[in-house]
């Protein structure tokens, strides 16, 4: 692939920008038609963000983190299913919409305006990190696809800032962004094990140590409060994560759908997770050519969200920026650009697969064995890519050993 390197501040905000429009083009096909269940399924444009508007009352600024009882409905509404920075920013956004029209499609612009600024802020500080491949994360299909399904950006953000103060030995900095990712969404915690494993080898005990007080103390500043005053509502997220089903795109989901059906899928989550965390961090510990948290971080994201209970299709936006700060040649790029396509086919699918289940006949409709199959596939190209930085690496490291060995021949 041609360097882009060169690729000017200018050119990656315009380019940022029209992914941003041609994500919201997208999100514009239910958008227009008032994000109707049957333009969700046929334009492949289904969003959280107008749904969550309407079965958690937010016209009426429900405090995100309370279980509250509506009399005329006779019905309770939970508290939200995120942690407390996504809880407060559905609940801030809120004050920021408009009532008049539809109001829905006015806090699903709203949150437009602020996810398209944190994917440009975004699509810097992987700038600022790695400029050479930058441009893979802004264009890839399956992000613009997913950019506008949910609040993740908020915890991508801060977890890509994080990752930027750790290369720049401001480690007190990057543990506080990790900690706001943190709070974010959950999944940015096991960034701390590849961060704990290299500052161990690199034998930096007091930054460890300043890490360990800085986390755990910015993330009790944003949660305490809630936690206090609302444990049940702080709690509610992480119960109902432990304790969800088996959801769409999962490994899981593809066991069952070939008849494969577990009875206690808990514990195989639970120990599949453990032992792949366990075979990197292994695996972090005995390499020598892990010596920056690139790789690491992808590969500890990649075991949270490989053997989890659902895959949702803007699990994509958190693995995308990682795997391009994670690449190194162009052998890596094909299987990223693999994995890429695929994760788009599987964002296809999945829509045509629900439409399929609610009996509509439509062109290009996806049954449940090649919807299995295409999950499946999906699965292989991300394990692929990962076991790629892997394999790659070992034999780059192999490589420059014995360009080292006839360099050093020659002068002789």
């Amino acid at each position: 692939m041609k360097s882009l390197k060169g690729i000017g501040r200018f050119e990656l905000l315009t380019a940022a920008l029209f992914a941003c429009l041609f994500s919201f083009l997208k999100f514009n096909q239910c958008r227009s038609r008032e994000f109707s269940a049957s333009s969700t399924l046929t334009y492949f444009c289904y969003s959280d963000i107008p749904v969550f508007w309407k079965t958690h009352f937010l016209q009426n600024h429900i405090w995100p983190f309370d279980f509250v009882f509506i009399p005329e409905l006779s019905k309770t509404i939970n508290p939200v299913e995120y942690p407390v920075i996504i809880g407060l920013v559905i609940w801030a956004l809120s004050y920021l919409t408009s009532s008049a029209g539809i109001p829905y499609i006015n806090y699903f612009d709203v949150n437009v305006v602020f996810i398209s600024l944190l994917f440009v802020a975004s699509a810097y500080f992987v700038y600022r990190i790695k400029p050479k491949y930058v441009l893979l994360m802004v264009f890839a299909p399956a992000v613009i696809m997913s950019l506008f399904i949910n609040w993740d950006m908020w915890a991508v953000l801060p977890s890509l800032i994080a990752i930027y103060y750790f290369d720049k030995g401001k480690l007190v900095l990057s543990a506080i962004f990790l900690s706001v990712a943190i709070s974010a969404k959950f999944y940015p915690i096991v960034m701390l094990l590849p961060i704990c494993i290299l500052l161990i080898k690199s034998r930096k005990f007091t930054e460890l140590r300043n890490y360990l007080i800085a986390a755990p103390a910015t993330y009790l500043f944003i949660n305490l409060p809630i936690i206090i005053s609302n444990f049940s509502g702080w709690s509610y997220f992480y119960k109902g994560s432990f304790n969800r089903g088996v959801g769409y795109g999962s490994i899981w989901e593809v066991f069952e759908i070939l008849g494969l059906k577990l009875d206690n899928v808990n514990f195989y989550y639970v120990l599949s997770t453990f032992v792949t965390f366990t075979l990197i961090s292994i695996f972090f510990w005995r390499n020598k050519n892990f010596s920056n948290l690139h790789e690491t971080v992808f590969l500890s994201v990649f075991a949270f969200v490989a053997f989890n209970k659902v895959y949702s299709p803007q699990f994509v936006l958190w693995l995308t920026p990682l795997a391009v700060l994670a690449l190194k040649n162009k052998r890596q790029i094909s299987i990223f650009v693999v994995w890429q396509l695929l994760e788009a086919t599987y964002h296809l699918a999945l829509w045509r697969y629900f439409y399929q289940l609610g009996g509509g006949q439509v062109l290009f409709a996806v049954s449940p064995g090649y919807y299995a199959m295409i999950s499946a596939l999906r699965f292989l190209t991300l394990v692929a890519f990962a076991l790629s930085l892997v394999l790659f690496s070992r034999s780059e490291h192999s490589e420059i050993d014995s360009s080292k060995v006839k360099s050093q021949k020659l002068r002789k």
